[in-house]
């Protein structure tokens, strides 16, 4: 299996589960950019031994979470 066409908005890469002759149990892993949502997509292929190839768009949806807030201590100063 190769990823022939990458995510747009994120990292996809093969997993081969260890066996790299044997394209049977190979997955692609998907990351998301930090903080990204929204659509991506990658493309893929795989072959068999006799050379033939069938290729297959993967359509991916990030969801929104709602990331824990972050906040800094401040100083304000005013007239009085």
């Amino acid at each position: 299996m190769t990823i022939t066409s990458g995510a747009s908005n994120g990292t996809a890469t093969v997993n081969d589960g260890g066996t790299p002759n044997d394209p049977t149990d190979d997955t692609i892993d998907y990351t998301p950019t930090g903080d990204y949502n929204g659509p991506d997509q990658i493309t893929y292929q795989i072959c068999d031994a006799d050379g033939d190839c069938e290729t297959a768009v993967v359509d991916i949806t990030v969801n929104s979470v709602n990331d824990v807030p972050t906040t800094v201590d401040d100083t304000a100063s005013v007239d009085e």
